[in-house]
């Protein structure tokens, strides 16, 4: 662009100087087009290699082998055909809780260091151990000798996901089970940068007394196929900056440094020469 913007204001002078000077400064202005103007960043480009119309396998979820644990926040949610004892039951549970970092600032049930929480109507209910469904089925039988008919709706509330590195936005996400994929987490917060690598993030994940670390590529499709398409709970995401853009970004800009200063030092030349002429 700077280039261009010298070469308007300097060609007046080269017109005088001859058919050979103004071949040069022609020349001088499509070699400084071509190399400093301004240039549309390429996207970053999520399965490239996937062909037409391909069907592909998914990895099988098994979000019912989660359990509940000790400092788990649970939403626990109750609709009836009793409203007045459906309020009085949705208003009881623990006061609002704020994890920091994350979006959680709602009401919740937060189970204690042995496993129990506090449900309005029946008491101290021990919930260690048992999954969500399994709560859910539970709560609805203790529930029946209250309500009519009770439904009961169970979720997680402090089960996150920490996203780092080179995304628009990195975060805590709060997610409410295993469903949720890569690219979900990528859209919330705000998409990959430009100067991310996507063939190369890393995901930190626990697995019992042990941290699992695994690089995936994104620009491959075949890790949909693969357990590492879906976050679970307490993953870390981390999203790397691409060391082949950054050189070429420092490439093209001592190229632009170079240009504008050979540019400069051609316009001083063409001004002295017109000035000498006159």
């Amino acid at each position: 662009m700077g280039c261009r913007l010298l070469f308007k204001n300097t060609k007046y002078m080269v017109y005088n100087l001859g058919f050979n000077s103004r071949i040069v400064m022609f020349s001088l202005y499509v070699f400084c087009t071509m190399n400093t103007s301004c240039y549309v960043s390429k996207n970053t480009d999520f399965l490239h290699n996937l062909t037409k119309d391909t069907l592909i396998e998914k990895y099988k979820l098994n979000n019912n082998g989660l359990t509940i644990k000790p400092n788990d926040i649970l939403s626990i949610h109750v609709s009836s055909v009793n409203p007045d004892l459906d309020a009085n039951f949705n208003s009881s549970s623990n006061e609002k809780i704020n994890v920091t970092g994350s979006e959680i600032n709602e009401s919740g049930f937060l189970v204690s260091e042995n496993g129990e929480i506090n449900v309005h109507f029946i008491g101290k209910m021990k919930v260690e151990g048992l999954t969500k469904d399994e709560l859910k089925r539970k709560l609805e039988n203790e529930l029946k000798s209250f309500m009519k008919d009770p439904i009961v709706n169970v979720g997680f509330l402090n089960k996150k996901v920490t996203v780092i590195g080179q995304v628009v936005n990195p975060r805590i996400l709060t997610i409410v089970d295993n469903s949720t994929t890569i690219f979900d987490v990528i859209a919330s917060c705000g998409n990959l940068k430009e100067d991310a690598n996507s063939n190369d993030l890393i995901i930190i994940r626990d697995s019992a007394e042990k941290k699992i670390i695994k690089h995936i590529n994104i620009e491959d499709h075949n890790f949909i196929n693969s357990p590492w398409y879906y976050v679970k709970f307490d993953d870390v995401i981390y999203v790397k900056k691409d060391s082949r853009k950054l050189e070429k970004d420092m490439r093209k800009r001592e190229l632009q440094t170079v240009v504008s200063l050979t540019a400069s030092v051609f316009s001083l030349v063409v001004l002295v020469l017109n000035l000498i002429k006159k």
